[in-house]
């Protein structure tokens, strides 16, 4: 009798794992707006504990958007006391710097401001616009007056915006608006002693 063939081994079907959820390949708006909640950053959070708020970089809409909401958690924190804010910034759009000028301007404590490395078209506008007599730069800080579309390429700036700029500077600093527009037009940095005989700032920190 010839052998018979012998019938295959049942194999039974494997566990397929569950596939992971999907994941956004870029931060969420709710999980970058945790800059404020307690134990997001370490940094941060001792800062805004000593009332010390730090504008860096190029202040676009959502830097000024974080500064201008900083500003008002201390404020609402404690109205008495002052809060410091240090600028290391290279510039940005003009709309972004009259927010945080505005908000300055608002809040009950007086905003005192410290140039810290440089401090560009609008990142100068908000140093300048601290409380008058608490604005200061560190011994080596440069300064320099430029048209605040430039870091962004912009042909034009916003109706008006040009000239509430121009005004502002020339309240902070007591020059002539016509100098003003003429100093922008050159670049005209400044070392920080020059930029207390000019008005930008107060003193030297």
């Amino acid at each position: 009798m010839p052998p018979q063939p012998v019938p295959p081994l049942p194999v039974p079907p494997l566990p397929v794992p569950p596939l992971p959820a999907p994941q956004p390949s870029h931060p969420t708006a709710s999980a970058s707006s945790t800059v404020l909640v307690a134990g997001a950053d370490p940094v941060l959070d001792h800062l805004l504990d000593v009332r010390v708020v730090h504008v860096g970089g190029v202040l676009d809409d959502d830097a000024a958007q974080r500064v201008c909401a900083r500003l008002r958690l201390l404020a609402a924190r404690d109205a008495r006391h002052d809060v410091v804010l240090t600028v290391s910034c290279t510039g940005g759009p003009a709309g972004a710097a009259l927010a945080v000028v505005d908000t300055m301007e608002l809040i009950g404590p007086d905003v005192a401001t410290c140039v810290v490395g440089a401090a560009a078209g609008v990142g100068l506008l908000v140093a300048a616009s601290g409380a008058p007599g608490k604005r200061t730069a560190t011994a080596h800080a440069r300064l320099t007056l430029l048209t605040p579309a430039e870091p962004f390429g912009m042909a034009v700036l916003a109706p008006g915006q040009r000239a509430d700029v121009v005004a502002l500077l020339a309240a902070r600093t007591g020059q002539g608006a016509d100098r003003i527009t003429a100093d922008t037009a050159a670049r005209r940095w400044f070392t920080t002693p020059e930029a207390i005989a000019y008005g930008l700032v107060d003193g030297q920190a």
